[in-house]
């Protein structure tokens, strides 16, 4: 996915005059003063107004069961999502005891801590998958609304370049999308009004239109399954994506050393996607979406750190290359939730760690294991391998004049489906994204 330029929407420390994600309840004076309604959308762009009677005390427990109820998700099934707020550059899922209206309202603040963005993002609510969540429990689950939520949700991870896919891999995803919408009636103008059906962004510069119509077509027409049958096709869909290491995986972005091979100090870093999932951990060059490293949690150690004196946060793997053991340091702010993330994943792979290998043996990748029971390096090592890059701009109250990477927004998202058609044409139905409201918390 190529880098998008940041709209400037504030300063990293103030709240906007309006956010999208809280309304005022304008339902009556018998209603409580205290209501508010929650804007939350699901990952087709679909967008609910969630009457919260708590108001801010609304807990993210709460909001979940209150969106799911909204949208006929039986309640067995509402454990395996979560709201999230998201900005450009930061996603946060809110835990059973988190307040989202809170959250919203300390937004600016969160950015500063923990993102690369020096502008105000505005945050989105969306429901979808929890982080938590491995495959190997999704794929038991044949309900259709969790069917869809999956698929809509890996069809804006593919669309916006958030999973990196070859051409033929996504001409047989818009296929299967090209089916369900108009099954043996598609014809070449609808590869381009259905936005499930478009390039990838990373891949527009390698097919033209008319080959990627030509080819997605073509595609279709071996699809077996009747076009009536969309949640086969659906699972179909799902399928193809789970074979991905970083299928399912919540992305963090940070930056590593530019690969060249004459580094000058002024070279800018790489900015880079961290994946993290029940299969490992993935780093994706951001401007070229490129998979850059991929690991197993059996061939990795790894830890945070930051440097008391001013220096940038990381996180660091180590991991075996070509018979030695090598350390990546990726300088990222959202280091310590990256840190988070991977232990609780890894007291998970006792229970997981064979259909993990399973996998990985059908995609015909081979483990290059660590030694050693303990997968956090020590921690001085780390400290000192982090110490031998700490910036020199950092030092002498300097401001950092190297140019920065831009990072991905979703308010370009939000703006592209806006007036498109959907990705299920289901969709269609619910409400259209509206303009901001004020905020009157």
């Amino acid at each position: 996915m190529s880098a998008h330029t940041l709209r400037s929407q504030g300063s990293a420390g103030s709240l906007p005059e309006s956010i999208s994600q809280i309304r005022r309840s304008s339902m009556g004076a018998h209603r409580d003063a205290n209501e508010l309604n929650a804007v939350v959308m699901l990952t087709d762009g679909t967008e609910f107004e969630i009457p919260c009677k708590n108001g801010k005390y609304t807990s993210g427990e709460e909001l979940r069961e209150l969106v799911a109820r909204r949208i006929g998700l039986a309640p067995e099934y509402t454990a395996m999502f979560a709201v999230w707020i998201m900005s450009g550059s930061l996603s946060l899922e809110m835990k059973a005891h988190h307040f989202p209206f809170k959250v919203l309202k300390q937004w600016g603040d969160l950015l500063e801590g923990y993102s690369l963005s020096a502008e105000y993002e505005l945050p989105m609510m969306y429901f979808k998958r929890a982080a938590l969540v491995p495959q190997d429990d999704e794929i038991l689950i044949d309900d259709p609304t969790v069917v869809k939520l999956l698929f809509a949700e890996m069809t804006f991870s593919v669309q916006y370049g958030l999973y990196p896919c070859t051409i033929d891999e996504a001409a047989r995803l818009a296929a299967i999308h090209l089916h369900i919408a108009r099954g043996d009636a598609a014809k070449k103008d609808d590869v381009y009004e259905l936005e499930a059906c478009e390039i990838p962004e990373h891949l527009e510069k390698a097919i033209k239109f008319k080959a990627w119509a030509k080819k997605v077509l073509e595609a279709r027409e071996e699809i077996t399954l009747p076009h009536t049958d969309r949640v086969a096709l659906q699972q179909q869909y799902l399928t193809i994506g789970r074979l991905w290491p970083y299928y399912g995986a919540t992305f963090y972005f940070g930056e590593i050393e530019a690969t060249t091979k004459h580094l000058l100090w002024d070279t800018p870093d790489e900015l880079v996607r961290v994946g993290v999932n029940i299969d490992g951990i993935h780093v994706i060059a951001d401007a070229k979406n490129k998979l850059r490293l991929s690991l197993g949690y059996d061939e990795l150690r790894y830890n945070s750190y930051a440097d008391d004196a001013g220096g940038s946060p990381c996180f660091i793997l180590e991991h075996s290359r070509g018979g030695q053991t090598q350390q990546t340091v990726i300088w990222s702010k959202q280091a310590t939730i990256i840190d988070t993330l991977v232990s609780r994943f890894l007291e998970l792979q006792p229970r997981y760690a064979s259909k993990v290998a399973a996998r990985k043996a059908l995609r015909g990748v081979e483990s290059v294991e660590l030694s050693g029971e303990s997968r956090r390096i020590g921690f001085l090592g780390a400290a000192r391998q982090t110490l031998r890059r700490l910036r020199a701009y950092t030092a002498g109250d300097e401001e950092d004049s190297r140019p920065r990477y831009p990072a991905f927004t979703l308010s370009n998202i939000g703006a592209k489906q806006r007036g498109r058609v959907p990705f299920d044409e289901e969709a269609a139905a619910g409400p259209a994204p509206s303009a901001l409201a004020e905020d009157n918390m």
